[in-house]
């Protein structure tokens, strides 16, 4: 079986998810190469797509090729080797969502209160159980907003190890990005 390489560029929402899953469904191989910059976008969709991939029967190496931030780092955490640019960076920050309605009820801010806490809580407790930090100190940090360099990536452990250049693609890539179907260049 051949390894079969992933570039995602995307901010993270449901159509790059669903682009990434219909190439997924497509493939057999043992390795797969998760090159992303992005970001960031919906921490649901985030946080399904990170367990699919963690729950794939074949190994997944996440890059980080520029930029993962926001929720594009649990897509990044998602890896059983996680491996960060030198030139690369990530950044991690508080929970927010646009509320678009121009009447909100107490109900409703109080749900939107809801949903804001559980998925802070839910980035803390993922990116706990790939790092040295607690679910505490994410959600800390977090609330500071971080920008989280390679040495301290891998020092944490947020990334296995640094690279210099990237993994080169044999067979070419399949690009995922929202705004179409998952190509292969």
């Amino acid at each position: 079986m051949k390894d079969e390489f992933f570039l995602w560029t995307s901010v993270i929402d449901s159509g790059a998810a669903e682009a990434l899953l219909r190439q997924l469904q497509q493939i057999e191989c043992e390795t797969i190469h998760l090159l992303i910059t992005s970001p960031g976008g919906s921490v649901p969709v985030a946080l399904g797509l990170a367990h699919f991939l963690a729950a794939l029967p074949c190994r997944v190496i996440t890059y980080n090729v520029s930029s993962v931030d926001s929720a594009a780092v649990l897509l990044f955490a998602a890896g059983t080797e996680r491996i960060c640019l030198a030139e690369s960076r990530f950044y991690v920050h508080e929970v927010a969502k646009e509320i678009v309605s121009s009447t909100v009820s107490l109900k409703t801010l109080q749900r939107e209160m809801d949903e804001l806490t559980l998925d802070s809580e839910n980035i803390a407790q993922m990116l706990a159980r790939v790092t040295k930090l607690t679910p505490e100190e994410w959600k800390s940090r977090m609330s500071d907003g971080w920008i989280i360099d390679p040495p301290t990536a891998v020092e944490i452990g947020l990334a296995t190890t640094m690279a210099t250049i990237p993994p080169i693609a044999p067979g070419g890539w399949h690009w995922i990005d929202s705004q179409c179907d998952g190509h292969k260049k």
